[in-house]
């Protein structure tokens, strides 16, 4: 099985969630609707190592430096009990287009307690029913990985595992290490429901392609 270190050094720039979320991870700050960067974000030769907290990034002359993303280790999920409240359980969940109304308007708090969002950095706030890239990201990060993976220990994963709260969660600017992490969080830490072998592959496909989220977006 190819580790994820090999695919970065082949040019990725992308890894997830997230959970709700994870590519370039969309900034709580980009309008409604805005599809995400698949660009590592700003930095220099100088920035700090990848996951080093209090980390910056160079940005636009003129600009303050831009704070990196923390890489935290993924974690069992703390919304069990609150899916459980709904009636769902984490590790059967249906596919998030066949949740009732109702119900998914009460799954989505899980989303913004997870990512730390506002609703309208994935809605458009004048028409919440249209789809959006974001939503469309949403949608696949449910459907193909919360619904797709599990820890390897049995414990519960969901959006929160990934993202902590943050919607930016991965730091792009040293490959190498970020490929390190992915490797020990995303890989060895995770298997697939279906029993399949899992890898890099099982997010960015065979061939490889280092931006799904963009693709998602379409």
């Amino acid at each position: 099985m190819k580790s994820a270190t090999t695919f970065l050094f082949a040019g990725v720039s992308l890894g997830v969630f997230l959970a709700a979320c994870g590519g370039a991870q969309p900034s709580a700050e980009s309008p409604a609707g805005a599809a995400p960067s698949e660009n590592a974000p700003p930095g220099s030769a100088s920035a700090a190592p990848a996951g080093a907290a209090g980390s910056a990034a160079v940005g636009p002359a003129g600009a303050p430096p831009q704070a990196l993303p923390e890489m935290k280790p993924t974690v069992t999920s703390a919304m069990a009990n609150d899916l459980q409240d709904l009636g769902l359980d984490l590790k059967n969940l249906p596919p998030l287009e066949k949740l009732e109304p109702n119900k998914l308007r009460k799954v989505m708090r899980t989303f913004t307690k997870s990512l730390g969002a506002k609703c309208a950095d994935c809605h458009n706030e004048s028409d919440y029913a249209a789809m959006t890239p974001m939503k469309k990201i949403a949608l696949h990060m449910w459907n193909d990985f919360v619904r797709g993976l599990q820890f390897e220990n049995g414990t519960a994963l969901y959006c929160d595992s990934c993202h902590q709260g943050r919607m930016k969660f991965l730091d792009r600017h040293d490959k190498k290490a970020l490929g390190a992490w992915m490797d020990k969080n995303f890989v060895d830490k995770e298997k697939r429901r279906d029993g399949k072998e899992h890898g890099c592959e099982t997010c960015h496909g065979d061939p490889f392609d280092p931006v799904v989220l963009a693709k998602w977006t379409k």
